[in-house]
């Protein structure tokens, strides 16, 4: 009778044939990449390769030990070394890598990441990375004069930001000469006064974008004079151009995008601020006028002239009280004259024709120094008003005389106090003149 086995001791069994098999042990397997995951978090990948025909399961154990990142993608083709064994928990046989190699564009990405370590350790990545001008008058472009990058980029940047000028500077983008291109394509935007370079192209084969990374070529994009900016094939691409430049963008139309601003949006902008701007002015110019008008008022009751027409009227007011007082008095004589001339006109006939000749006199007299008394407070006052209007600047502006102020606004009378160098502000009607004594020359009769 034969013997039972149990699942782990077959898959065991077969594990332990296959480990002895010399043949499956060092093996070399060549295929294309498919079912490719991201590495785990200890750092095990696991994918499988496939041919015509058939597909064999893989794990490249803990693969960041040998590797930066890793080297291919779905869909390279490659030639893994490694042993065949059994995962006996499944009894699933797998390709347990130990090293890749990579064919066709597997190759130039292999380069790619040997490249990248290399200019990352010494500190090209790292360089401070200059900004972009806001509002660039010059865009220097550097890309093919027939793909389509160049018709996006320019399309978008002139919808976008019309006033800017671009200089462009037609190169191969693909090829063997396509890295001398455009590295002489950067000497000569170094004699330009551009202001942002656009290095860029659109979309390809890895091996036609791999011009990109060049070593040469990403060692001169660290030396532009410009800030520097990459935009090749999409998204997903990264080449070394990318990692030297001061900008990368995902496509040619987002690189355009990325170094204008919009000026439909800008105008917008400028004219929310000019309301803003308007409405604070206006109400700093009401305040202030506000307070102008509070000013004249003051000076309208306490300047001299409103001083001195103020007494006026007072003397005015004084003496037609007092003429009203005279008059008053002198009636009141009259009538008490009347009344005695009525009682005893022939005794007093006479006596009363001489008190009223002396009233009447009197009045006359009184009358007559009232009015040179007013004369004289008259010509008094008129003399201050045209000493006034002399003292007034407004007239002595309009006269065509000025003022002169030292820079601490001490009124200049006398040269002695003048010092060579110094600024002087000279008021006029309507504005100031702002001068610097550069020599002092005194007339004749001075000395």
């Amino acid at each position: 009778m034969k013997r039972n086995f149990s699942v782990s001791q077959i898959n065991h069994y077969i594990g332990t044939l296959i480990s002895n098999d010399i043949f499956l042990q060092g093996i070399r397997v060549e295929g294309e990449v498919c079912a490719f995951k991201e590495p785990s978090k200890n750092g095990h990948l696991y994918f499988e390769i496939k041919d015509e025909n058939c597909r064999i399961k893989c794990i490249y154990f803990d693969i960041f030990n040998d590797y930066p990142e890793v080297p291919f993608k779905e869909g390279d083709k490659v030639i893994l070394t490694g042993n065949i064994e059994v995962y006996e928990y499944t009894g699933i046989y797998q390709l347990v890598v130990k090293k890749i190699e990579i064919e066709g564009e597997g190759k130039l990405y292999k380069y790619f990441l040997e490249l990248k370590q290399k200019l990352e350790a010494e500190g090209l990545f790292s360089i401070t990375k200059r900004p972009l001008p806001k509002f660039p008058k010059k865009i220097g472009l550097i890309t093919s004069n027939t793909g389509a990058a160049v018709h996006d980029v320019v399309e978008t940047i002139k919808k976008r930001y019309p006033i800017v000028k671009i200089i462009l500077y037609p190169v191969k983008v693909q090829g063997l000469s396509a890295a001398s291109d455009i590295i002489k394509a950067l000497d000569y935007m170094d004699g330009e006064d551009v202001d942002i370079v656009l290095i860029t192209r659109g979309g390809g084969s890895y091996e036609e974008l791999s011009v990109f990374n060049d070593e040469n070529l990403a060692r001169r994009i660290v030396k532009s004079e410009h800030p520097t900016v990459s935009a090749i094939g999409h998204a997903e691409d990264f080449f070394i151009s990318d990692f030297v430049a001061d900008i990368r963008a995902n496509t040619p139309t987002a690189a355009a995008e990325d170094i204008t601003p919009e000026l439909s949006m800008m105008l917008d902008e400028l004219y929310k601020e000019n309301m803003k701007v308007n409405y604070r002015m206006n109400n700093i110019l009401d305040f202030y006028i506000s307070k102008l008008e509070m000013l004249n008022n003051s000076i309208k009751y306490t300047s001299p002239a409103k001083k001195i027409e103020n007494r006026l009227l007072e003397i005015q007011n004084i003496l037609k009280q007092f003429d009203n007082a005279l008059k008053n008095k002198i009636l009141k004589y009259s009538n008490v004259l009347d009344i005695k001339m009525n009682n005893s006109k022939t005794a007093m006939q006479k006596k009363f024709y001489f008190e009223k000749s002396r009233l009447n006199l009197i009045n006359k007299t009184i009358n007559s120094s009232t009015k040179l008394k007013f004369s004289h407070e008259q010509f008094i006052l008129d003399n201050l008003e045209s000493r006034i209007d002399i003292l007034d600047l407004e007239n002595l502006y309009n006269r065509g005389y000025s003022v002169t102020f030292d820079e601490e606004k001490t009124l200049i009378k006398d040269s002695d106090i003048i010092e060579i160098g110094k600024n002087l502000y000279t008021k006029l009607l309507d504005k100031t003149i702002v001068s610097k004594i550069m020599e002092v020359i005194y007339d004749e009769k001075r000395f």
